[in-house]
This record gives structure tokens, C-alpha cells and sequence, in this order.
């Protein structure tokens, strides 16, 4: 071959290389992306489920206190004591 064939060749060879190169790094970047999708839906997932844990709690600690309000209803009414229900209902 004559120096512009090894050229040719080589030039060729070269070109192959770097579009195999920019190739994998595509494939590198597409994973990547991929795999911050998957990330951000486990987050969202992960950030709605805390907010419903929190939600609940709420909601359970308010009928834990209407719970304990009810119970010292009862006790106050066996003790004979409904002016003290009066008042707390005032107070509501």
C-alpha cells in the first residue's frame, strides 16, 4: 500500500474507534438517565408514604385525645361529677 492507502486506512480505523467510543459513553449517559428516573420514582414513593405515615400519626393522636376525653367522660359521670363534662363542653 502507498502512504495515502495507509492514511486512508488508518483514518478509517480511527473514525471506527471514536464512533465505538461515543457509542458506550451514549449507553454509559442512557443508563445513567435511567437509572436516575428509577431514583427519582423511589423518592416519590418514599416522600408520599412519609407524608401519609405523618398524616395518620396526626390523625391518631387526635383520637387518642378525644380517647382519653371520652374515658374521663365516664370516670367524671361515675364520680358524679357531669359539671365537669358541662364545662369541658363549654370549652369545645
Amino acid at each position: 500500500m502507498d502512504k495515502k492507502t495507509t492514511r486512508l486506512v488508518e483514518n478509517e480505523s480511527q473514525k471506527r474507534k471514536e464512533i465505538k467510543d461515543l457509542t458506550e459513553l451514549a449507553e454509559l449517559e442512557l443508563q445513567k438517565e435511567e437509572e436516575q428516573k428509577q431514583i427519582n420514582l423511589i423518592k416519590k414513593a418514599i416522600k408520599q408514604t412519609l407524608e401519609a405515615i405523618k398524616a395518620k400519626e396526626k390523625d391518631r393522636d387526635k383520637l387518642n385525645k378525644e380517647i382519653k376525653t371520652l374515658k374521663q367522660d365516664i370516670d367524671n359521670i361515675r364520680a358524679g361529677r357531669l359539671d365537669l363534662i358541662a364545662e369541658r363542653q363549654e370549652k369545645e
